[in-house]
This record gives C-alpha cells, sequence and structure tokens, in this order.
C-alpha cells in the first residue's frame, strides 16, 4: 500500500511542520516557551511528543545553548527517536540512551 507524503504545513513560528498543528498543540508550544520549568501534562493521545519537540525547535532556531536532554523511560527511547526524525528533520544530532542508572545521582548533583 503507498501512503502519499504529507503536504508541507503553513509556517508556525517560522518554522515549517511535518502536518499542521490543531490549536490545542499551538497553545502547548506556546506556553512551554513563555515559562521555563512549565509541566506539560495533557492527557493520553494529545501530542505532549510533538508539542516538547515544537518548543524544542522553536528554542534551538532562536539561539538557545543546545544539546538537549530528553529523558524518557526505556521503552519510549524507539518512539522519540522516530518522532524527533519527523517532526525536527533539521536536528541532525545523534541521540543516546542510558539504559543503566549508574552514576547519575553524581552526575545530576555536579549539575545542580
Amino acid at each position: 500500500m503507498h501512503v502519499a507524503p504529507l503536504a508541507p504545513a503553513p509556517l508556525i513560528w517560522g518554522l515549517a511542520w511535518r502536518a499542521p498543528l490543531p490549536p490545542y498543540q499551538k497553545a502547548g508550544i506556546a506556553r512551554l516557551l513563555a515559562a521555563p520549568g512549565v509541566l506539560l501534562a495533557d492527557e493520553m493521545g494529545l501530542g505532549k511528543t510533538i508539542q516538547a519537540i515544537g518548543a524544542l525547535r522553536v528554542l534551538l532556531r532562536d539561539g538557545a545553548p543546545g544539546p538537549a536532554l530528553i529523558v524518557v523511560p526505556a521503552g519510549l527511547v524507539l518512539q522519540w527517536r522516530q518522532q524527533l526524525r519527523e517532526w525536527a528533520p533539521e536536528r541532525t544530532h545523534p541521540t543516546r540512551a542510558a539504559l543503566r542508572m549508574t552514576g547519575v545521582r553524581s552526575t545530576l548533583r555536579a549539575y545542580g
């Protein structure tokens, strides 16, 4: 079965998107950009991954220092990698997965 590629969505925040973002996803991205330390806690299936990637794209495009640290359960690493490839194609940095937590406490303390 052949699936036609999605037509590019209109520019939002000066960036092209894989598909149109629903209003609630645009609002979520705007909230993440407006308030440092905000917690995104939408219900399952509403696109929290896309909102987080969207905010990250805008921040990095605007010159925020990278790299970014995304912490997810081991079972979601492959899904996040796929979503990053699809929704942030301009980001070519490799992703890394740490499946063991050795030394995490001391590392986190070192960064405050």
